[in-house]
């Protein structure tokens, strides 16, 4: 339970906390007001519907008003630093710059969920407009999920039995105060103090975190999640209402653009991870990457299979089933990512707190999706009968079994249970759902190929999904399997021939028309791209050989240089290329309305080509070409992949010069000046100049952040791997503050470059050199100095006791770069004190960074952009027919 205190403290203002979770009430209670209205309209006569209707209308309204609510409270809370929240203190802090407002919004688990809602919100208010008549439906399967996801913000503890756990939390909430709910603060001697507000600073937003991109990959990757919603929403309405058709038209617009913005969001943090992060890529396989990748695949799939669908009529339960696939896998990837399960396997995942919830919003959907599958409401209840009973044994296992006995035991009513889904889901679609005609689909058909690629994906997404889950495998079944080897060469070994598959199948199977095509009119059509393919592939391939593979990818494909794939690689991508751009030019006759789809292939043919090239070629161009070895620095850094750089110091790198040159400090950040330089005719000349930086966090350590010079062909990528932040100069001829030496005559003492013997003392001084009276008594040390060269110098200080004091000479030395001064005498045991300051010496200033050298690495970039704009393209063209066809109706 939250710990609760009356305690008030100077400054606080818990008002916004409560106006807040008045809004969190009322977006939930308004989302289930909603959803129960468009349920009784669906299910009811024309007469009583339209008053349902208005009521989810207006209740959806409100919840988007409580939703508002809540993110306005949430940024006015963030925006004046109420650190009294613990949301805000965990997310945000004084010295962060205000443009990561925005990112500490959406960084913790509420913001996030918040995120996703608030654009449910803006779909959902769109759709009561647009949706018809399929609104009710629709609507109610949108109400819900927002009833499921605004229970996580609301953070409540229901008692349950013992046996249960004896508490369950509901929710997480966003404006619990960091004192009152939260014992391991309000413990702390600092805030037993009133005005502790005064004394504290926020734990502020992760340093890997603060970047611009994480203001805008998020929100896109989040819209990219909510729109998979809509074809889900409408697919569960055409099995509800029995149409099984007719529901696909309105849901294409929408499938098109749940591919565009997912894939765009997804795209946006491989640039991320390219710009920003210092592992030298755009995509490293990590879980949390691949949760995001699996439903989009999926999404794709079902955008082609329904045009299939939409020609022939032969894919229904494909259709639904990758449809409603794609929405599940978006809430399988957030309880991935949300649950803590990949801790162990990836460095994006953060455990939430609310594993069970999760489990429970994937059951709901799911359940919800099979049982409308089954088709049959007596085999549906039959199958909620079954999944209960069996829950229940799976909960009451008895506890005396051994732990052998009870993991296998718990693997066969697992598996007993997948079965018997697989079974009712069987007998429904043969028994009950309606199918289209049994003719075959001919080899020479646009279908039939459309199907191949379909299924390709499905194994693409399969294999994905298999991998990244296998932590939760050994969840459920007790396993402790792990990826064999590096995770990046795992992936690839799978979907380097996958990619080729599907490189090829998009630059043919546009050119076969639906039905049947005439074969020898397809193979002269296909000439130009497949001739133009193999020359290009030939080419690269030579050049490839110049250029030469990169050591890191030639430990994992030696078996496709040898057999062939990787030229294979090329000729796919080369012949998507060609084969879409002569579709394009020769058959659509480049009007661009109707080129979506070939320019969205164009798109992906240059992703794969641009992603191959610049890793299986890309470069460490920084060997150590230093008198210093690296590894006696650091183990952890290697010679042949790093250079050591001291300031001032040039030295060559692959095809440049390079030299450091200094280093800045911008706040938060430390910027170092690497200096690229060629040299012609015996002169350097700079090229260009890259600023790498490091992002200093006391709390959470630093981090280094890269500098990259692109280029048309290639980028230079450069980071820091090691470097002194300290970014204060010494100015010339600045002593330090000394240092008391104690010696007896005889004594030597070292400092930093020299050392200093006292060989005697002299008490016949020439008392008028030193201004002294004649009644003063002074006594002169004799002092020699022998630096590093055995060279010699002699230093005399002078101690002289006056009628009102003592006083003492200082002898400046500026050539040993000293200043000695006698302090003191103790002539009971003869000791005598020396205050010896030492000119400060600048540190020797050097940097430790690697470059690495990305060739081809735009041809990726742009292939995102030019996919983007032909799914924009095909989006608009449905858009077009989808409103053609409301008009056609209307007449």
């Amino acid at each position: 339970m939250p710990i609760l205190q009356a305690t008030t403290y100077i400054g606080e203002n818990l008002e916004y906390g409560k106006w807040g979770y008045i809004a969190v009430l009322l977006a939930f209670v308004a989302s289930g007001l909603g959803a129960f209205s468009y349920f009784k309209a669906t299910n009811n006569d024309s007469e009583d519907s339209l008053g349902w209707k208005k009521l989810g209308d207006l209740s959806f309204r409100i919840h988007s008003a409580g939703v508002l609510g809540i993110i306005a409270v949430l940024f006015i809370l963030l925006l004046n630093h109420h650190y009294e929240y613990y949301y805000v203190w965990k997310h945000s802090s004084d010295e962060m710059p205000l443009r990561y407002i925005l990112s500490c919004f959406w960084e913790g688990q509420e913001g996030s969920f918040l995120l996703w809602v608030f654009w449910h919100v803006v779909l959902g208010n769109i759709l009561i407009y647009t949706a018809k008549n399929w609104k009710s439906p629709v609507m109610a399967v949108f109400c819900l999920t927002q009833l499921f996801l605004t229970s996580m913000l609301l953070g409540i503890y229901l008692p349950v039995p013992e046996f249960l756990g004896s508490e369950w939390q509901i929710g997480s909430n966003p404006f619990t105060s960091l004192l009152r709910e939260h014992k391991d603060f309000f413990e702390s001697p600092i805030f037993l103090q009133a005005d502790y507000l005064n004394k504290i600073d926020g734990n502020g937003l992760n340093p890997l975190l603060q970047n611009y991109w994480m203001t805008i990959h998020p929100p896109t990757l989040f819209l990219g999640f909510a729109s998979t919603l809509v074809p889900f929403a409408y697919a569960i309405a055409g099995l509800w209402t029995k149409k099984y058709n007719e529901w696909m038209t309105p849901t294409i617009p929408w499938i098109f653009f749940g591919v565009m913005i997912l894939g765009t969001g997804i795209l946006m943090g491989g640039a991320w991870a390219y710009e920003a992060l210092s592992f030298g890529g755009f995509w490293a396989w990590d879980p949390v990457e691949n949760s995001s990748l699996m439903p989009w695949i999926i999404l794709v799939a079902a955008a082609h299979v329904m045009m299939i669908q939409k020609r022939r009529n032969e894919a229904t339960y494909t259709t639904f089933i990758l449809t409603i696939m794609s929405f599940l896998l978006v809430l399988y990837s957030t309880y991935l990512t949300r649950s803590g399960i990949l801790g162990d396997t990836s460095v994006h995942s953060f455990a939430g707190g609310l594993p069970g919830q999760l489990i429970l919003f994937m059951a709901i959907f799911f359940f919800i999706s099979v049982y409308k599958l089954i088709h049959n409401a007596f085999l549906g209840r039959a199958f909620i009968l079954y999944s209960v009973v069996g829950a229940l044994i799976l909960y009451f296992i008895p506890d005396d079994l051994t732990l052998l006995d009870a993991i296998k035991v718990d693997m066969i009513l697992k598996i007993i249970f997948c079965g018997g889904m697989i079974y009712f889901l069987w007998v429904g679609y043969r028994n009950f759902f309606p199918k289209g005609h049994d003719e075959e689909e001919a080899f020479s058909s646009r279908e039939f190929w459309m199907f191949i690629g379909v299924l390709v994906l499905i194994l693409s997404a399969f294999q994905v999904i298999v991998s990244t889950s296998l932590p939760v495998f050994n969840t459920l079944f007790g396993t402790d399997k792990v990826l064999s080897g590096d995770p990046i060469d795992h992936y690839n070994k799978w979907q380097l021939p996958i990619a080729i598959i599907i490189a090829i199948l998009i630059g043919f199977t546009q050119f076969f028309k639906y039905k049947k095509t005439d074969i020898p009119g397809f193979r002269k059509n296909m000439r130009l791209s497949f001739y133009g393919a193999v020359i290009s592939a030939v080419v690269v391939a030579f050049v490839s050989n110049k250029i030469g593979i990169s050591s890191e990818t030639a430990e994992w494909i030696p078996f496709i240089v040898q057999s062939g794939v990787y030229f294979l690689m090329f000729f796919a991508c080369f012949f998507a290329i060609y084969g879409n751009l002569d579709y394009f030019l020769r058959i659509l006759k480049g009007k661009l309305k109707n080129a979506g789809g070939s320019i969205s292939h164009i798109g992906f043919a240059l992703i794969l080509l641009g992603a191959f090239a610049s890793t299986s070629h890309k470069e460490v161009i920084s060997q150590n070409t230093s008198e210093v070895d690296i590894t006696s620095l650091t183990d952890e850094l290697q010679n042949n992949e790093n250079i050591l750089l001291q300031k001032g110091d040039t030295l060559p790198m692959g095809d440049y010069w390079v030299t450091y040159s200094g280093k800045f400090q911008d706040g938060i950040y430390v910027s170092f000046n690497i200096e690229y330089l060629k040299k012609t005719d015996g002169q350097f000349k700079n090229e260009f100049t890259l600023n790498p930086l490091v992002q200093t966090n006391k709390k959470m350590g630093n981090v280094a952040e890269p500098g990259t010079k692109h280029f048309v062909f290639e980028d230079i990528y450069t980071h820091i791997q090691w470097a002194d932040l300290d970014t204060t100069t010494v100015k010339e001829g600045t002593y330090d503050e000394g240092t008391m030496y104690q010696l007896k005559v005889g004594d030597t003492i070292t400092t930093r470059n020299q050392m200093i013997v006292l060989d005697g003392l002299n008490k016949y001084i020439d008392k008028e050199k030193y201004g002294l009276a004649p009644l003063d008594l002074a006594i002169a040390a004799n002092l020699k100095i022998i630096d590093r060269d055995f060279n010699e110098a002699k230093a005399s200080p002078v101690f002289v006791l006056k009628e009102k004091g003592i006083e003492s000479t200082i002898e400046r030395m500026d050539e040993q770069g000293l200043i000695i001064q006698f302090a003191k005498i103790d002539p009971a045991n003869e000791v005598f004190t020396f205050n010896i300051k030492e000119v400060q010496q600048a540190k020797d200033d050097f940097v430790i960074m690697k470059a690495i050298r990305f060739p081809f690495i735009n041809v990726l970039w742009l292939g995102c952009f030019v996919m983007i704009f032909g799914t924009v393209l095909a989006i608009i063209h449905r858009i077009k027919l989808l409103s053609k066809s409301k008009s056609s109706h209307a007449a």
